[in-house]
């Protein structure tokens, strides 16, 4: 593995695979397929057709659903010098506004409807499914000279959520991913045997990595889909060995596996089996599984290795249902601004099957990957034991784009202070145990911060003060404690002030994504506890909220 740049990837894959399939997609009511040495010829087509109008180092976005055409865009805009910067095509006005602002890129790389929201951005536009017909063409007839990145240059820009409401770009170079992806390629033991299903976003750091450059260094096939609806027929189909996924996946598919059987015959025979695998688990530590749940399997393809799931914490009982049916659920750990796997369970047959070495684990995120060193470092946040980890190694970031500042509290002497809590036990498996950041993860793998969603609401009139917090039982959800403004109205029942809050709570979470989004509100009728900053102290926090109109108007004034 020779390859230190993206272009060297796809340079690698060509050269070493050259025939076998690269990316099988669904693609206008069928499938389509492209070899690695088709994913080079189209990918250096395209280079060739905007090259002459990107010059190395400008910022290129790139934004669609899942496609062949945009991993062709992404190689193409590498090799053209240009730094792609992979964009949700779903994103709210407003942090795509300040990013488009922030970056200037010159040109946009998108499906239709994303090109119409960004019209007038970027001298050069292209639609990625668009006919080469109607792609700009170069404007001179010299050919345009072929750019090889240095190793260490900025490769891409990766924007996560920021706290204040900005978006963050992660800046990670060529020699960040390249080696980033030869770690995963070892921790995942991937070879040309192997298909990857990938359904979530390409423009996350962690499918980008893992299932997309990842997988196309290694010869590995992508089975690439860009619905939801259709990940339980496409398993079938497209028969993967590895599945790429966050926990809000699996646990719809178990799910789905127990709802096919309930009731009748068919339930308590799966039942019977599930307590017959967890009793020889548990007592044995032999997994019975694959042969207790054949159709099971049959439904993933009949093929699967093992599944991983990363982008949020994945529940031990979760991990635990998966084994129980026999399916090895993998846990890893990443951050963008590492490139961004940190760590992962590495998948051993004998242990799976023979042993009860990870029914043990459930609910860790493995040992760091090779060249990765992660340390905890004693906080006050954390318990005896845990601290916040710190990462070092060839995939920590070059920065964040624009934000010195930023950069300096989060790399201290080149190595990446995470803000997240977690403990590493003598044999190196981490485990995560909160995080030290006000930044929660959904089910989804979405990250939210939740002071930004509290600048938000707290922009509504009727809201004095604000808190968001995250509870998981007996669902995940975001509930906003409410201390109400004056203005809120009520002047005989509290259900006036609930119904005046609430209306400003959904005005106002017209800013915000989806999963932002409060689904429960509890007023209080005392103020906050604030530091004499002003900023909750949400320590004080009291365990229950009590709401009485006569005690409200008087603190609220």
């Amino acid at each position: 593995m020779t390859y230190e740049t993206i272009p060297g990837i796809l340079a690698h894959a060509s050269d070493a695979y050259g025939d076998l399939v690269a990316v099988r997609s669904a693609e206008r009511g069928g499938f389509e397929t492209v070899t690695f040495a088709e994913l080079d010829q189209r990918s250096a087509e395209l280079r060739d057709r905007i090259a002459a109008q990107v010059q190395p180092g400008d910022f290129v976005v790139l934004s669609g659903r899942n496609s062949i055409a945009w991993i062709v865009a992404l190689f193409a805009i590498s090799r053209s010098g240009a730094v792609p910067v992979p964009l949700d095509s779903e994103m709210s006005e407003e942090p795509l506004a300040l990013i488009l602002d922030e970056l200037a890129p010159v040109a946009i790389v998108a499906d239709g409807e994303f090109l119409e929201r960004t019209e007038g951005v970027g001298r050069v536009r292209i639609a990625l499914d668009a006919p080469a017909d109607d792609a700009p063409t170069a404007t001179s007839d010299a050919p345009t000279p072929v750019v090889e990145p240095e190793p260490d240059s900025l490769a891409v820009v990766i924007y996560t959520a920021g706290t204040t409401g900005r978006p963050k770009g992660v800046m990670l170079s060529h020699r960040n991913l390249s080696s980033n992806v030869r770690a995963v390629i070892d921790a995942a033991a991937l070879t040309t045997d192997d298909a990857v299903f990938v359904v979530l976003p390409l423009y996350h750091a962690f499918p980008l990595t893992a299932g997309c450059l990842s997988a196309i260094a290694a010869g590995v096939t992508i089975e690439l889909e860009s619905q939801p609806a259709r990940v339980s027929s496409r398993l079938r189909q497209a028969q993967p060995t590895v599945i790429l996924g966050v926990p809000a996946l699996y646990e719809t598919m178990l799910r789905q596996i127990r709802h096919q059987a309930r009731g009748g015959w068919r339930g308590r025979m799966m039942d019977a089996a599930l307590a017959t695998n967890h009793l020889l688990i548990r007592t044995l530590g032999v997994n019975a599984g694959r042969l207790l749940f054949r159709p099971v399997h049959q439904a993933l393809g009949g093929r699967v290795r093992y599944a991983v799931s990363g982008g949020a914490p994945l529940a031990p009982e979760v991990a635990r249902d998966a084994f129980l049916f026999g399916i090895p659920l993998l846990q890893g750990y990443g951050i963008s601004e590492a490139s961004p796997a940190v760590s992962i369970q590495r998948f051993h047959h004998r242990r799976f099957w023979w042993t009860k070495y990870y029914w043990k684990r459930a609910g860790s995120v493995g040992p760091p990957l090779q060249g990765v060193t992660v340390t905890a470092a004693p906080v006050s946040e954390a318990e005896a034991g845990s601290g916040e980890l710190v990462i070092s190694g060839p995939t920590v970031m070059l920065g964040y784009f624009g934000r010195d500042e930023e950069t300096a509290d989060t790399l201290v002497d080149g190595r990446l202070r995470t803000g997240d809590i977690g403990r590493i036990d003598p044999d190196g498996t981490i485990w995560i145990t909160g995080r030290r950041k006000l930044a929660v993860s959904t089910p989804g793998g979405e990250t939210v911060h939740l002071e930004r969603v509290e600048a938000v609401l707290q922009s509504a009139p009727e809201i004095a003060q604000v808190c968001v917090i995250e509870e998981r039982e007996p669902s995940w959800r975001l509930v906003a404690i409410v201390f109400p403004s004056a203005t809120a109205g009520g002047e005989t029942e509290p259900a006036e002030v609930q119904r005046s809050v609430r209306a400003g709570v959904t005005r106002e979470s017209e800013r915000l994504r989806p999963y932002e989004r409060v689904r429960e509100i509890r007023l209080t009728d005392e103020p906050l506890p604030t530091t004499q900053l002003g900023k909750i102290q949400r320590g004080s926090l009291p365990s229950a909220f009590q709401f009485d109109l006569e005690r409200w108007r008087a603190a609220a004034g």
